[in-house]
């Protein structure tokens, strides 16, 4: 079983691929468009699909999308699954870079930094493993 709670899993890898199903939706073409800007216009698109996926209520929401993701998805496991093999299983997560606390003062006060000094900071975590036995 695969489970999943990123309300826009693969959706970054359809935008890339100007997926029509994603681009037939206002939403969908919206961030296409602004990706294709690139820039603060990107950037605004990644910041509002977290906001979206930490509101709990995305603003994009299309079942036929999401099936063809998951299908995707599926089909991947499934290529590399063995059920007669031992195996154990466990999701690692990545972050994208976020402003650390050292942005956050140079902006409040107009400070420039020096080139040493971090600005961002990328967080990352795994979930516990879970052990199969044939």
């Amino acid at each position: 079983m695969l489970s999943d709670h990123a309300e826009y899993l693969g959706i970054a890898d359809l935008l890339n691929k100007a997926d029509p199903a994603l681009l037939a939706n206002p939403v969908g073409k919206g961030w296409y468009e602004a990706k294709q800007q690139g820039g603060d216009d990107a950037w605004t698109v990644v910041q509002g699909m977290m906001d979206d996926f930490a509101s709990g209520k995305p603003k994009y929401k299309d079942p036929k999308v999401r099936r063809s993701v998951w299908d995707g998805v599926i089909d991947t496991a499934s290529q590399y699954n063995d059920p007669s093999q031992r195996a154990f299983y466990y999701v690692r997560v990545i972050e994208i870079p976020k402003p650390r606390w050292t942005a956050y003062d140079a902006k409040f006060f107009n400070a420039k930094m020096p080139e040493e000094v971090p600005m961002t900071v990328q967080d990352r975590a795994y979930t516990s493993p879970i052990w199969y036995t044939p």
